[in-house]
């Protein structure tokens, strides 16, 4: 991965106004620009990406979705608790918005279809919390207590990191694992191959309370979080 320099940046943030010369780059905020050029080190590479984001949205009608109420589909989802948004003024460290996913309470049975919808449905209400702030980017913490071989779901995470990296480039911040127990090394090593290197560097596998520590104020996170019985596997730290 190219670490871009905040000039370089800067310079394809205007080659990115330039090319774009539908004028829809005027709806994106100087962070959303910013977002673009980094993730695709670029504006060349940037401006179609883009354009299919927008296209994408369009078929998935993303911005109708979050103008109404949640569909019963998302509205059931949302009562599962397998994903959860921590209000505003409960952050990470560098002052992120926090969501909490819970894959244990993911039921298999759900159609894919239904399942991205309620995953847009949440990435939007992220990322709008982070717009309202002003901020870049969102932590998620994957709390993976109890996870076992009925919780692999390959088909909802190969469709799930295509989903971030795709149309919500350089929104992740950070994605901290906890609670991994042993079963997981197997199916992280699979889903690992579908991982950017720049997406794959902000993943941290934390063993406990102690160094989740380093990280967020633990204090502002659920208890039942924490598991003293469980650690992370050694060895998903080396397939990082």
């Amino acid at each position: 991965m190219t670490d871009l320099t905040q000039e370089f940046i800067e310079s394809e943030i205007e080659k990115f106004k330039i090319l774009e010369s539908s004028g829809l780059a005027c709806d994106l905020s100087s962070l959303d620009l910013e977002r673009w050029v980094t993730a695709y080190e670029g504006a060349e590479k940037a401006l179609p990406a883009f354009k299919a984001c927008l296209r994408w949205r369009e078929e998935h009608s993303v911005d109708e979705m979050m103008r109404k109420p949640p569909s019963a589909n998302v509205a059931k989802q949302m009562i599962s608790g397998k994903a959860v948004i921590l209000p505003d003024h409960l952050k990470d460290d560098c002052g992120r918005p926090v969501m909490l996913c819970n894959p244990t309470k993911h039921d298999k049975k759900t159609k894919l279809r239904d399942t991205i919808e309620h995953m847009i449905y949440c990435l939007e209400l992220i990322c709008d919390a982070a717009d309202r702030q002003n901020i870049k980017d969102m932590c998620i913490i994957l709390d993976l207590n109890k996870f076992g071989v009925t919780d692999m779901d390959y088909a909802l995470a190969k469709t799930g990191l295509k989903t971030l990296v795709n149309y919500y480039p350089e929104r992740l911040g950070a994605l901290y694992m906890i609670n991994t127990p042993a079963i997981f090394h197997g199916f992280y090593k699979i889903i690992q191959r579908w991982l950017y290197p720049r997406t794959k560097e902000k993943i941290r596998f934390v063993p406990g309370k102690i160094h989740i520590d380093e990280w967020i104020e633990t204090g502002v996170l659920p208890p039942q979080l924490f598991d003293p019985s469980l650690t992370s596997d050694p060895e998903l730290e080396r397939c990082k």
